[in-house]
């Protein structure tokens, strides 16, 4: 079942205490990844990364899932197809871009990238992706940067954004990839797709 922005959302409850616990999006997803792998499925908790700023960024560390009555959520998780580099989960985001931001195609799942709140409008739990890619000369660069902390970027004519459940996407040229902030080989291509509501998540 997917939910809207705005909509109440999770409940509290009691983590499990074997339930792990990250404070990163990139060892979060790698942890995922490897359950899946050995056939299995894993409930988390975040006290750190973008997913969790999305959810609210609750104060308290491990020790207030552990002890408290944290809230249970479930979100999309995101799996991205690298061709010969295989399939790879991500839960907050999946970006190729230049050094610069000169160009990018950004597939987010949470709302934040670091300090910038680069998809206002995005939910972890709504079933799509949002998805932005664009060129940008350098002063547009400057406007954007000044701007995304306060997701008052958008909308921009040199952005192009859309919402979707999967799509491929052709890059103009090899682009570095990463995957919740971990870095990934150079690609010129990708695919992208989610599972709805797939991954129990403790906040």
């Amino acid at each position: 079942m997917t939910v809207r922005k705005g909509e109440p959302w999770g409940e509290a409850g009691t983590m499990p205490s074997a339930t792990p616990v990250f404070d990163t999006d990139a060892t979060a997803s790698r942890a995922v990844q490897s359950a899946r792998s050995r056939g299995e499925s894993l409930e988390i908790g975040l006290t750190g990364g973008d997913l969790w700023r999305t959810l609210g960024a609750p104060v308290g560390g491990e020790d207030r899932l552990r002890r408290g009555r944290p809230t249970r959520v479930q979100v999309d998780l995101g799996w991205v197809d690298l061709g010969r580099y295989g399939g790879h989960c991500f839960i907050a985001h999946c970006i190729a871009r230049t050094r610069s931001w000169s160009r990018f195609s950004a597939v987010m799942n949470a709302e934040w990238l670091g300090r910038w709140d680069v998809a206002p409008r995005s939910h972890p739990g709504d079933g799509r992706f949002d998805i932005f890619e664009g060129a940008l000369g350098l002063q547009a660069r400057y406007s954007v940067r000044a701007r995304l902390p306060t997701g008052s970027h958008l909308p921009h004519p040199e952005i192009h954004t859309r919402k979707a459940s999967e799509t491929s996407i052709e890059l103009p040229r090899t682009l570095r990839l990463r995957l919740d902030g971990a870095p990934f080989p150079r690609i010129s291509a990708f695919s992208v797709w989610l599972e709805p509501g797939s991954l129990t998540v403790y906040v």
